[in-house]
């Protein structure tokens, strides 16, 4: 079993809730150090496999396109959930425009398969013949929308928890720790029954109900760390290198991912992108409050 056929298993079945989802993660994955389901919601996610409702704990299969990587000069990447009647079928039926498929086997996430062209009319042909939507640049798509850490935290506003159980602090450089109290400034993850909560609280008091990754980032721009980001030149593009316990929101994540169609790497602390261009590692530092270091 693989990744691969957890995808498959994801286009297939359309919607559920995490407790499937973990299910079929245990099913596609054994082994002992196999990642978690939550990370492997994360990976999908991020490879616009999956849409994920992080509160009501429900996925839903993200419908299937072909998009032009950023200056790949006609290599375009499949998105999206794929059926294995899809995936069986992909060689074959884009064999008649001019164009070919390459899958690239990934190791904690499904085959990325690129489609090679020599131009994006024959990208636009290749996807008629897959009967999928064709999108110019999936990427540029995202970076119109990307939200700011103020959008995140609008609709978010929570009234105080009351503790039952423990109660941890994140430290950026540490990550969690225990904490006695929660009335400071800061991001805390409670312990209770059922899944657990993070509610950030602001210097003015004001307390949100968040995930790690948007809260991680809210706690940076809180302590005034606006030097977390980094960009390394290489080629066209470049690495957008982004600590490993400050993960990206959801939807930069995306948009960093989808810049090569591949799986981000881990490496010394660090998670790393592919082939970001310099504008939207910019916007992405931007919507973070910080500021792009050029190695």
């Amino acid at each position: 079993m693989s990744y691969e056929q957890l995808s498959q298993w994801v286009a297939e079945i359309g919607h559920h809730d995490f407790e499937r989802f973990a299910e079929a993660h245990a099913w596609a994955t054994p082994g002992s150090r196999k990642e978690s389901p939550f990370a492997a919601l994360r990976e999908l996610s991020a490879l616009a496999c999956i849409e994920v409702d992080w509160r009501r704990r429900r996925w839903g299969a993200a419908p299937p396109c072909l998009t032009l990587l950023p200056d790949a000069a006609g290599h375009g990447l499949l998105v999206g959930a794929r059926t294995a009647r899809l995936t069986s079928e992909v060689d074959e039926r884009i064999q008649a425009h001019d164009a070919i498929a390459i899958p690239v086997r990934q190791s904690r996430a499904p085959d990325a398969i690129f489609i090679a062209a020599d131009s994006e009319r024959a990208l636009i042909k290749a996807a008629a013949s897959l009967d999928i939507p064709y999108a110019h640049s999936v990427v540029e798509r995202l970076a119109a929308v990307l939200p700011d850490l103020n959008a995140h935290l609008a609709t978010r506003r929570t009234p105080s928890i009351v503790m039952h159980y423990g109660v941890d602090r994140y430290d950026i450089d540490r990550q969690w720790l225990p904490a006695e109290r929660d009335d400071s400034p800061g991001l805390y993850l409670y312990e209770r029954s059922g899944p657990r909560t993070i509610h950030f609280v602001d210097a003015d008091g004001a307390r949100y109900e968040t995930d790690l990754a948007v809260g991680a980032w809210a706690e940076a721009r809180r302590l005034g760390r606006d030097d977390l980001l980094w960009w390394r030149p290489d080629g066209v593009n470049g690495t957008l290198d982004v600590p490993m316990f400050l993960p990206l929101p959801s939807l930069h994540a995306r948009a960093a991912t989808l810049c090569s169609g591949l799986s981000s790497e881990y490496d010394n602390g660090s998670q790393l992108y592919a082939n970001v261009p310099e504008w939207l590692a910019r916007r992405i530092a931007a919507d973070l409050e910080q500021r792009l270091v050029i190695k």
